[in-house]
């Protein structure tokens, strides 16, 4: 199949976009054609980056009056535009008159502007996984259902065995192309030149990979970049990492572990953060069977597997021919060992929100969180339009004289309609600008909280440009039509009399919005406690072991390093800093494969399936797990390397034995190792907390490739790494020293839970900020609207406490309703997304209580200062007009 040609870099392609959405197309070509020869004059003179930003930058100046498509001049009759100068004028004094109100609305409406932005920018960024190639409409993964003998359940699979791909190209005629993927990781590279050398992931793929996915390339060529098994195609940052430059075809990079040398023919752009794959290193699958695996095992779950179908496939009848496809080709082995395979199809676009299967190529997202912050960034914005429209309608009595005084001079009600919202988009677009102005600077924490690389130049697309300005249309009329509305339909006769008072339909819609907007921050502060909890709980639960003070040394791949390792250890174990060393195949928080345990050692004996893990005799004793029954590993069994095993409790129950004491003794095999049960080790969790336990066999080994562990009871790591270091370059000469403290590296388990967390409480305390400012402001007003009551009151004898009490009361009980209708929805929530945990905490009724009480303080502590102050006027002096 022929492939396309990606070597002539191409510029932005959003800004392009831009550029066509608006230029007038008399001068699109000439402006288009200008702007690209300098474009690539730059990309040779400057390189990539600069260029893209001096087209993005061209793109935009050029954006003006004369250039806009369709621009006309428009011309509007002498009294119009006096009229709507008057409108203007009249709003701007307006706003200007009262700027405490001014303020606490337009910082308001800002705030909750910009973080509906932010949020939508993430919520947009979550749901574009995968959108840079070109065909992802068309691409799935291939994923198998993976069925354990005698019951023994089913994993899911996004791993298959390599011989599936070509078979899938060859058997069905709907699919154009397949590529397959392998991830390995800590592979040393360095460059031949100098020796400069790195641990790196590499991915193994076929030449076919140019044509599924969109990786284009800034040097080389796509169609023959992979063909010969000794190339090798890097990223622009790998180039730039190694040798400075991109421009590099035909230098050489070196495995020195498998005295392996491969020629770079072809550096592709760097991929965007909204992908799942992220490749840097690609090698050709051809090269696989040179290293020593075999390609053609089925039951090898070690590569992913994508398919490009054809544009008119019928995936309905594919996705029904696929699922029993292994029955084809190794009927005789499901049926001989019991273990069986189904396979199905996932739109690659689905997979960074909707997969959760054991070995993605990359931690992968919920589509949960997309919903909650959605939800978040809607709540916030209607909070802060509320807010608007409860201060607007709260200061109708303040401006019903001018109402009233237009309506007698002749004024329409249309008229005051279009200048009361006219106030209301004055201030939404002055809110906006500010706001556009908040999320430039607030974006890079985002980014550095959430792992992203989201632009502001993202809000210049047509999309986002068109977003806003939508944005800022609904957002100003659904604010300011309801109190436009209601102002404009004042009596005048009622108004100059000095009748006037605000309508009891006008005040229970102002009440039910109050009760709303608490009612979202009780949800949103309880839910953030519930968050807090979980995390909380998470981190600092019984996991069975211990994981502080210990620092981890990986193996990697290395051939013949166990050995060197040994040695290692032997010297480490003589630091009086160091408690106890212990060499495994893997460490709590990573991966552990799975194989066939029998019970007993003939070819007829029951079997299982579960997890594995190689072990030293010091492995139990330096993470302080308990051996609940029978003994662990020791040195001075010379037996035990070849016929011992443990098994923790969950694979003690998986075998069919109900208590330890039944379980030792009984014979096991494992792989072509026959031995006996020695012990029984207490349950803890080797991976994260938010995965149930599973049975797990132990296999003595002291001479492996995997992780050394090193636990210290020193609390001066610089030193003692120092010291480390010095041990390692001895016995390992010429490898580069990599280390890690292994409760840190577990934590990164719970890496975007606490990101999740961390969002949850900036936006819910915005959130908060916005409904505060908003009380505070209806407060103020209903202060002063009582004032000549509140003084009577005092004439007559009431206190400050009793004042205090009679307008804080209607307050108070709004914040109880909106408790009452937070409740039921929180917890539903909550309990919804706390499904996802293995173990979790219980929700109860503390949370909604305590949320209850801090909105309530809050709502205190906002309109406190208005009340006290107008309890402790003096009559005298509030009275003296009347």
């Amino acid at each position: 199949m022929k492939r396309k040609s990606n070597n002539s870099p191409k510029p932005p392609r959003w800004a392009n976009r831009f550029l066509e959405w608006y230029c007038a197309p008399d001068l699109l070509e000439e402006v288009q054609g200008d702007i690209y020869e300098m474009y690539r004059r730059r990309v040779e003179e400057e390189g990539l980056k600069k260029a893209q930003f001096r087209f993005i930058l061209d793109v935009i100046q050029f954006f003006n009056y004369s250039t806009i498509k369709g621009n006309r001049r428009i011309s509007l009759p002498r009294p119009f535009l006096g009229m709507y100068q008057n409108y203007f004028k009249t709003a701007i004094r307006n706003l200007l008159r009262h700027k405490g109100y001014s303020f606490i609305n337009i910082s308001g409406l800002a705030i909750g502007l910009a973080s509906f932005i932010l949020i939508f920018l993430f919520v947009k960024d979550e749901l574009s996984y995968e959108h840079n190639h070109l065909k992802s409409e068309r691409i799935y993964r291939l994923v198998v259902n993976y069925y354990l003998p005698n019951d023994g359940g089913v994993e899911n699979m996004a791993v298959t065995g390599p011989p599936i791909g070509e078979i899938v190209k060859k058997d069905f005629p709907q699919v154009e192309a397949t590529v397959r993927v392998r991830k390995m990781d800590d592979r040393m590279i360095e460059r031949e030149k100098d020796q400069a050398r790195f641990y790196e992931t590499v991915h193994f793929v076929d030449s076919t990979v140019f044509d599924v996915f969109t990786l284009p390339l800034i040097r080389g060529n796509a169609e023959t970049a992979l063909d010969n098994p000794n190339n090798v195609v890097i990223s622009e940052k790998m180039a730039l990492k190694y040798f400075s430059s991109t421009d590099i075809i035909g230098e050489m990079l070196s495995f020195p572990d498998d005295t392996l040398l491969f020629q770079v023919t072809g550096v592709m752009e760097n991929l965007p953060s909204n992908t799942h794959l992220q490749m840097d290193i690609l090698l050709s699958m051809s090269k696989m069977e040179s290293l020593g695996f075999y390609m053609q095992n089925w039951w090898s779950f070690s590569t992913y597997t994508f398919i490009l179908f054809q544009p008119e496939a019928d995936l309905d009848n594919f996705s029904s021919e696929i699922k029993h496809i292994s029955g084809k080709y190794i009927k005789d082995q499901e049926e001989g060992s019991g273990y069986r395979q189904e396979y199905f199809i996932q739109p690659i676009r689905d997979i960074h929100l909707h997969s959760k299967l054991r070995g993605e190529i990359s931690p992968n997202n919920d589509i949960k969180t997309v919903y909650i912050f959605s939800i978040i960034g809607i709540l916030i914005l209607l909070v802060a339009c509320i807010n608007f429209m409860n201060l607007s309608t709260a200061r109708s009595a303040g401006r019903a004289r001018e109402v009233g005084l237009r309506k007698v001079v002749g004024a329409r009600r249309n008229q005051l309609v279009t200048q009361l919202l006219g106030e209301s988009f004055i201030m939404t677009f002055v809110s906006m600008a500010i706001a556009i102005i908040l999320v430039i600077l607030v974006l890079p924490v985002i980014n550095n909280l959430t792992g992203k690389e989201m632009e502001a130049g993202l809000l210049l697309t047509p999309s986002i440009l068109t977003l806003l300005l939508g944005i800022l249309f609904v957002v100003g009329l659904l604010s300011g039509l309801y109190p436009a509305i209601f102002m404009s339909g004042f009596r005048p006769v009622d108004i100059l009399k000095g009748s006037f008072s605000t309508s009891a339909k006008g005040n229970l819609l102002r009440k039910s919005l109050v009760v709303f907007q608490f009612a979202t921050s009780i949800a949103l502060i309880a839910s953030t406690m519930i968050v807090y909890q979980q995390l909380n709980f998470m981190f600092n639960t019984d996991l069975g072991f211990t994981k502080e003070q210990v620092i981890i040394l990986p193996t990697h791949t290395d051939r013949g390093i166990g050995e060197k390792f040994a040695l290692l250890k032997e010297e480490l174990e003589k630091l009086p800093e160091v408690s106890h060393t212990s060499i495994s195949d893997n460490v709590p928080g990573y991966f552990m494969n799975n194989n066939v345990v029998r019970k007993g050692w003939t070819e007829e004996a029951e079997w299982s399936d579960m997890r594995f893990l190689r072990i030293d005799e010091d492995f139990f004793d330096l993470y302080g797990v308990k051996v609940i029954a029978g003994r662990g590993f020791e040195e001075k069994y010379g037996t035990d390397e070849g016929e011992a095993f443990l098994l923790n409790e969950s694979g003690m129950k998986r075998l069919g034995w109900n208590n330890p004491e039944e379980a030792i003794g009984q014979k096991l095999a494992w792989q072509r190792r026959q031995g006996f049960v020695i012990g029984i080790i207490e349950d803890f969790h080797f991976m994260s907390v938010k995965n149930p336990i599973e049975p797990v066999i132990y296999i003595p080994s002291s001479n492996h490739r995997g992780f050394l562990s090193v636990r210290t009871s020193s609390d001066d790591y610089h030193r003692l790494l120092q010291t480390i270091e010095r041990e390692y370059e001895k016995i390992l000469p010429g490898k580069a020293f990599e280390y890690k403290f292994l409760d840190e590296d577990f934590d990164r388990q719970y890496k975007n839970e606490e990101r999740f967390g961390q969002l949850f409480i900036y936006f819910t305390s915005l959130a908060v900020l916005i409904a505060c400012m908003g009380l505070f402001g209806l407060a103020a007003l209903a202060a002063m609207q009582r004032t000549k009551e509140i003084s009577i009151r005092k004439v007559l004898g009431a206190s400050v406490r009793d004042i205090v009490f009679l307008l804080s009361r209607n307050f108070m009980i709004l914040v109880g309703v909106a408790f009452i209708v937070a409740v039921p929805l929180t917890w539903f929530t909550m309990d919804n997304w706390l499904e996802d945990f293995a173990v979790r905490i219980q929700l109860g009724p503390t949370s909604f209580l305590l949320a209850g009480i801090l909105a309530g303080v809050i709502a205190m502590g906002t309109i406190s200062f208005h009340i006290l102050k107008t309890a402790r006027s003096n009559p005298a002096e509030t009275l003296r007009s009347e």
